[in-house]
């Protein structure tokens, strides 16, 4: 439907014909959504990650007039026995959210570092990183 508009582009960070505001948050494409599966991850280790903000079209949304230095990331883990400790809670920056003093704390085991997070009309769809902490005999 938006084909036959003229002159309706939103520079720097969205398509060519249509933008949204922030919908969604992702793990950067250059980190992997898994962590710890050979038996390196350890309890209190720095779990360091980048999500992006995305819009509805899955674009990254870093320069928006409402979500592109807004939208607060917070991080937390799905199970009862681990702890999030240092750098639980982040403000995006052009479209990033980058925890770079995360740590996850627990007994062994698998957990879901899950990554929740509110732009200026919504809540955003989670992302996850799911973390492997192995037994050491």
């Amino acid at each position: 439907p938006c084909r036959s508009w003229v002159g309706n582009t939103a520079p720097n960070g969205y398509g060519d014909t249509v933008a949204s505001t922030a919908f969604a948050l992702q793990v950067a494409n250059n980190l992997s959504t898994t962590v710890g599966q050979d038996g390196t991850f350890a309890s209190g280790d720095l779990l360091v990650t980048q999500l992006g903000v995305l819009d509805a079209y899955g674009q990254l949304v870093e320069n928006s007039i409402l979500d592109d230095r807004k939208v607060t990331v917070q991080a937390d883990v799905s199970r009862s026995q681990g702890g999030v400790i240092g750098q639980k809670v982040v403000t995006s920056v052009r479209g990033i959210a980058a925890f770079e003093q995360l740590k996850l704390t627990g007994v062994p085991g698998n957990y879901s570092m899950v990554f929740s997070g509110a732009g200026a009309a919504r809540q955003l769809h989670p992302a996850v990183i799911q973390v492997i902490q192995p037994s050491f005999p």
